[in-house]
């Protein structure tokens, strides 16, 4: 009897609550100061980064191999005899290349299937939480896999900024964008696109018309399709959050199981400062 694990890494910014609830396996990623470096989700949370800030602006890492050999180790004498690994975009971060030199050193231990989602955030949540419903479900590998990718393929995320300093500090943008984003009020929207990359969904001049353009921008995506999942992500912002919140859980076709409001992680909130926005959505066809 197939016994199945769904791994993913912790930008997937899953709410604990849910990731007991499946028994996924988060790997920690490091947020690395020139002090000491922290496991996201386990010795870090974002009020540190954000009480921080001003003096120094973290780096992110990749897990560290021994914690993902740990993961696996526990697997194995578990009795476990599939993984399925969902990774944030590996346009992002080295974490999916780690991820699957780690798991070929137990290829004759388990079957394993490896998903880049080039997303990040819940765009690859949503998929990570589809397969080990469907898991617990079903029992069934291959299914679980196909749902997995399924909803890949129908998630999106998107997110702005109230102070673009910090991206230029994280090396997000460049210091001439942010003269000129400053002299105009420019807020860009982020998304990912099709190969895993970061772009400018939309480059908006004042907060207010960003929250809203980057709202219509999710709407647009969500337009006219079931089961609609959604999740309202805030750094330090939880009005502009609710504000969404409350205005997705509006439409129709919206799953009442998958609607959250969350906090930034750790390492966004280096990247992005307090302030950011964003929304990330899922449905079906």
């Amino acid at each position: 009897m197939n016994k199945i694990a769904v791994i993913s890494d912790t930008t997937c910014d899953i709410p604990d609550h849910i990731v007991e609830k499946y028994g996924i396996r988060l790997l920690p990623m490091q947020v690395v100061y020139s002090y000491r470096a922290f496991k996201d989700r386990i010795d870090i949370d974002t009020d540190y980064v954000y009480e921080n800030l001003e003096s120094e602006i973290p780096r992110s890492s990749l897990p560290l191999i021994a914690d993902i050999t740990d993961v696996l180790e526990k697997l194995k004498n578990d009795g476990f005899t599939h993984i399925i690994a969902i990774t944030l975009s590996s346009k992002l971060s080295g974490t999916f290349n780690a991820v699957g030199t780690a798991l070929d050193g137990y290829r004759g231990i388990f079957c394993v299937e490896i998903i880049d989602s080039k997303l990040i955030s819940m765009a690859t949540g949503f998929s990570v939480i589809e397969a080990a419903r469907t898991v617990i479900e079903t029992g069934d590998f291959d299914k679980a896999v196909e749902r997995a990718r399924y909803v890949l393929e129908r998630s999106r995320g998107y997110f702005t900024v109230d102070n673009i300093k910090y991206l230029v500090k994280g090396g997000r943008i460049s210091s001439f964008e942010a003269k000129v984003g400053k002299m105009l009020d420019i807020r860009p929207i982020i998304g990912v696109d099709e190969e895993g990359k970061y772009y400018a969904a939309g480059k908006i001049r004042g907060r207010k018309k960003s929250l809203q353009e980057m709202m219509e921008l999710a709407m647009a995506d969500v337009r006219g399709k079931r089961k609609i999942k959604f999740t309202s992500m805030h750094g330090r912002s939880i009005e502009d959050a609710k504000r969404q919140y409350d205005i997705f859980s509006s439409l129709e076709n919206i799953s009442q199981d998958d609607r959250y409001i969350i906090n930034v992680g750790p390492m966004m909130a280096g990247h992005s400062g307090p302030g950011t926005v964003g929304i990330c959505v899922s449905w079906e066809d």
